[in-house]
């Protein structure tokens, strides 16, 4: 589903077209997608579910690409370059997801295979998305060298330390993987079984099939493997060092001991928002009500009142009609004494 959404950016989104003048929505676009990578990372390490994890590492992996999206904005004679580390990027992530996703399956319910195999079949997709293997490797390279080439030396320095979180993201859904494994009960022929191993191997092969241009994609030297790997690096002796200190009696911090922040944090900040809305709606509702009764007794005060007087004038329109005839004789009494006495 997130790959449509990448589709639509790349055909809809004016990306190296030199005359659109975006570069200010482009480096908000990529100031965005860090801010996502980094706060992803950061909420999914906390979760206690596999799947809950690795849909936070979407999150995450999805904030690098926007990244890259806005570099196409904001340097637009860089885009040609960089099309082509950001399509193989977006397929490397949805097959190696894909085949992470379900891996939580395989390890509820394992295939009857070598526990060793599964394991390792585990373990492969996870090191791809940490940059470290097959295609997660040869996109990490092509995007570093596009941006090195494009001046961008900061990006990349900011996308290897959002690949550390990254890596801890993936040593997190493994260990709950293996914490919540079940015992062997799939036939290694089943549909889920070949579905995962398809899309295990789809990932990992990736460079090799996909149609990437006249370019292509080169894998890289053998002298540029430190710098590739050292986010990996420091992501697993991160992952196991909180793994060693959560196990002592002394280190027992509570966003590892209490699931303080729910999977759907989002969702609990609009629940929230909305009872607080609701609140302040049925207050103001009440107070409203109130003014409008006190409206309303004040009207019936004054209709009161003026069926009063309507009452006194009818009182009055009755004397006269009652009266008329004197009245009108000493009306003409007064006329005729005005005309002598003029």
């Amino acid at each position: 589903m997130v790959k449509a959404g990448i589709v639509g950016w790349l055909s809809t989104l004016p990306l190296g077209n030199p005359e659109a003048g975006l570069a200010l929505l482009g480096h908000g676009i990529t100031l965005v997608g860090l801010l996502g990578a980094f706060v992803a990372a950061l909420l999914g390490v906390i979760q206690r579910q596999p799947k809950a994890v690795l849909a936070y590492s979407s999150v995450s992996q999805l904030g690098m690409l926007a990244s890259l999206v806005g570099v196409g904005l904001s340097a637009p004679g860089l885009w040609p370059t960089l099309l082509t580390p950001v399509a193989l990027f977006a397929a490397h992530h949805g097959l190696t997801k894909g085949a992470l996703f379900l891996g939580v399956g395989i390890s509820e319910h394992p295939p009857r295979l070598p526990l060793w195999l599964i394991g390792l079949l585990l373990v492969l997709p996870a090191l791809s998305l940490s940059g470290v293997l097959a295609s997660g490797l040869v996109a990490k390279y092509s995007m570093k060298e596009a941006l090195y080439a494009g001046e961008h030396a900061a990006l990349v320095t900011w996308l290897s330390l959002a690949a550390v979180g990254s890596t801890l993201l993936m040593s997190r859904a493994l260990w709950l993987q293996w914490r919540e494994r079940g015992d062997r009960a799939l036939a290694w022929r089943s549909s889920m079984s070949l579905a995962w191993l398809s899309t295990v191997l789809s990932a990992l092969t990736l460079p090799w099939w996909l149609p990437l241009g006249e370019s292509g994609m080169a894998w890289p030297p053998l002298q540029e493997l430190p710098a590739l790997v050292w986010p990996a690096a420091l992501g697993l002796t991160l992952a196991g060092l909180v793994g060693w200190a959560s196990r002592q009696a002394a280190f027992q911090p509570a966003w590892l001991a209490d699931e303080w922040l729910r999977q759907g944090d989002l969702w609990w900040v609009y629940a929230s928002l909305a009872r607080r809305v609701t609140t302040v709606m049925r207050v103001l509702g009440e107070r409203l009500g109130t003014r409008v009764q006190r409206i309303r007794q004040r009207l019936r005060g004054g209709e009161r009142s003026g069926m009063r007087k309507l009452d006194r004038a009818t009182r009055i329109e009755q004397f006269f009609i009652r009266f008329n005839a004197p009245l009108m004789i000493g009306l003409a009494l007064l006329l005729l004494l005005g005309l002598w006495l003029g």
